[in-house]
């Protein structure tokens, strides 16, 4: 167990955020798939789960190079060999990775994982991989890792998604199957988070897959055709899931305006959508081009704070720690996926809130935080092996005089400085 202790503040005004994992790493598999072209990568992320799909593609000798702070990658529709490839607890590697495992093998593959990973399942990918041919044994427990994927041959099907727990597995077949068959029919059902699926398809556009979309009876109908070319120069966008807990810190602060510059024009994650959030909490913004300006107002005179987090799934957490404003209640909703992630953390948030004084009421789908009443100096953070937990806390640790962090190196799956660059703030 580690466990840190911090009290000194970093005095610093500039803060370094990386390139979003969840476009970096679509953009590196797909990269790898573009037969015998390069794609040269701008900002990519820093995070474990991109370097674990780095080193797994190194290993089946996809050619990367890095230079200053470009990635180039050497595409190769090559068939993997590996008996055993152990992916640690990156679910946005496992998914794409199980899926290909079935029919883009020469032999049998077992797909391994951490205990974490262990406990999230991929029950619905696999549902979809059998009624297309795919055939796995799962070694422990079944609709989850570790697994072993039999070679097999793919049936050409329309594939039907239920994406009530996660759009990942929506995104992960989105991605794979381009290789596999030049055209492509996809039905999206309960959809959790939209804003993921839209974001694989302009990533995928971009490496000429021509994609059309229509909605019938609450349901996505999903046409792709093509085969995948590099698009030559890709900058991948800030993290914004990461840049949102800054948002929020600066409402603890006396601080009044931050100026963030993007490496891109435009942004295209879900998570931009918090920004509706913090207008109503008192914050003004506005964009020129590349830069974004936050303003403080005086903080409005709000009691209760409702939100619907369907479209940011990630960064809507943070907005749990706003009751040690003035808000005497808050309650968050469309949360279901929360349940699937790296811990359940409906229950982990609202045990680490009921730890300080707070009245949580919770349900599968959504959670109610009413005013604290503050009790402790010290405070002692589980993160239950949850960068997010992490994340989310630190947003209030001058609250308290001692401030310990258990397994702070969780963080790393995400944003491997995130305590120091928040630490400058």
């Amino acid at each position: 167990m580690n466990i840190l202790f911090f009290k000194k503040k970093i005095k610093k005004n500039k803060i370094n955020i990386f390139g979003s994992k969840s476009i970096s790493n679509r953009v590196i598999i797909i990269s790898s798939l573009c037969d015998k072209q390069i794609t040269k990568i701008e900002n990519l992320s820093n995070s474990e789960d991109t370097k674990i799909i780095i080193n797994f593609l190194l290993k089946i000798n996809i050619k990367i190079y890095k230079k200053e702070n470009f990635f180039y990658i050497l595409g190769k529709v090559k068939k993997i060999k590996n008996k055993n490839t152990y992916l640690k607890n990156a679910g946005t590697v496992v998914r794409p990775i199980f899926f290909l495992s079935n029919f883009f093998t020469v032999k049998n593959i077992n797909i391994l994982g951490n205990l974490s990973m262990q406990k999230r399942t991929i029950k619905e990918l696999n549902n979809i991989s059998n009624r297309l041919g795919g055939k796995t044994l799962f070694l422990k427990k079944k609709g989850y890792i570790p697994s072993k994927n039999f070679k097999s041959k793919i049936k050409h099907k329309k594939v039907e998604i239920n994406c009530f727990k996660s759009s990942q597995y929506a995104s992960s077949l989105l991605i794979s199957l381009s290789v596999f068959k030049k055209r492509n029919f996809f039905c999206l059902k309960k959809i959790s988070s939209y804003f993921y699926i839209l974001l694989t398809l302009k990533i995928i556009k971009l490496f000429k897959i021509k994609v059309k979309k229509k909605l019938k009876n609450k349901n996505i109908l999903i046409f792709t055709k093509g085969k995948y070319q590099s698009c030559k120069n890709i900058t991948i966008e800030n993290d914004f899931s990461s840049l949102s807990y800054f948002f929020l810190k600066l409402f603890f602060l006396k601080k009044k305006v931050f100026k963030f510059v993007s490496v891109t024009t435009q942004i295209y994650q879900g998570d931009i959508k918090i920004l509706n959030c913090l207008k109503k909490i008192g914050f003004f913004f506005f964009k020129k081009n590349r830069i974004f300006f936050f303003f403080k107002k005086k903080k409005k005179k709000i009691k209760n704070l409702k939100i619907n987090c369907k479209d940011i799934p990630d960064s809507s957490m943070s907005i749990t720690l706003l009751i040690f404003s003035k808000l005497k209640r808050i309650k968050i909703f469309n949360i279901r996926s929360w349940n699937f992630k790296e811990s359940n953390r409906i229950f982990s948030i609202s045990n680490e809130l009921k730890k300080i004084g707070c009245k949580i009421k919770r349900g599968k789908n959504w959670l109610i935080i009413k005013r604290y009443i503050f009790r402790k100096k010290n405070f002692f953070l589980k993160t239950y092996n949850d960068h997010r937990i992490l994340m989310c806390f630190f947003l209030i640790k001058k609250y308290f005089k001692n401030f310990f962090v258990c397994n702070p190196v969780c963080v790393k799956k995400t944003f491997e400085n995130f305590i120091f660059e928040i630490m400058k703030f």
